[in-house]
């Protein structure tokens, strides 16, 4: 039951979606950013990570097991996701506030 995580072989361009990724209940990083329990996501790639290092949460995956994000609690803003949200944000303000938080973050963030 594999989800095709390169949408291009169904013929969707960058700026659509593809699948959905669930996220993890709880008060982690991407859950403070879209308080939902889904997103829709766009996808291009052939590898993921298979086990988080220690001190990174899973915070997303797709229906087929696949981590879709992870966090970092101990960093200021140690978020990665697998799609690409820059593809999105101009469609899908739920992407468009990942880059929103960043700025913020940066903003409270101060110089070394």
């Amino acid at each position: 039951d594999a989800l095709e995580h390169r949408q291009q072989r169904e013929g969707r361009l960058r700026d659509e979606t593809s699948h959905t990724v669930s996220l993890v209940p709880g008060g982690h990083l991407l859950r403070q950013i879209h308080d939902a329990a889904t997103m829709v996501t766009n996808s291009f790639h052939h590898q993921a990570v298979k086990e988080p290092a220690p001190g990174v949460e899973v915070v997303a995956t797709t229906s087929d097991g696949v981590i879709e994000a992870i966090w970092l609690p101990a960093m200021g803003f140690g978020l990665a996701v697998q799609w690409h949200p820059e593809m999105l944000a101009h469609r899908h303000p739920e992407h468009a506030a990942l880059f929103g938080a960043l700025v913020n973050a940066a903003v409270r963030t101060p110089a070394r």
